[in-house]
């Protein structure tokens, strides 16, 4: 998989291609964005997740109703900051994702 250089882009521009990459539900293709070291915390549960084939094989295996849908409604964008707030569903279940991203090059 080749990985998206950040230094091409601007940091809200990784993470929209991160979010467009999920919309697909081909969780694999958003891996194009992240870090080698990419960690995902998820604080609430207490879980990590480490790498970009974990992540994906994660959102592939979680359970689901339907295609889950993905929408953006807010982003915040700093330096090399951003932060997402998305609404994720799969028709049944329904979240609001609180999203931390750091971009870097490379």
């Amino acid at each position: 998989m080749d990985r998206v250089r950040s230094v091409d882009m601007k940091p809200e521009d990784v993470v929209r291609l991160f979010w467009d990459k999920m919309a697909t539900n081909d969780f694999y293709s958003a891996g194009v964005v992240l870090a080698e070291d990419f960690v995902m915390e998820w604080p609430q549960s207490g879980e990590r997740i480490r790498g970009a084939e974990r992540f994906a094989r994660m959102n592939s295996e979680y359970p689901a109703k339907g295609p889950w849908r993905f929408r953006v409604n807010r982003l915040v964008v700093g330096e090399t900051e951003v932060v997402t707030q998305v609404s994720v569903t799969d028709g049944e279940q329904h979240a609001e994702v609180i999203s931390f991203f750091t971009v870097v090059d490379g």
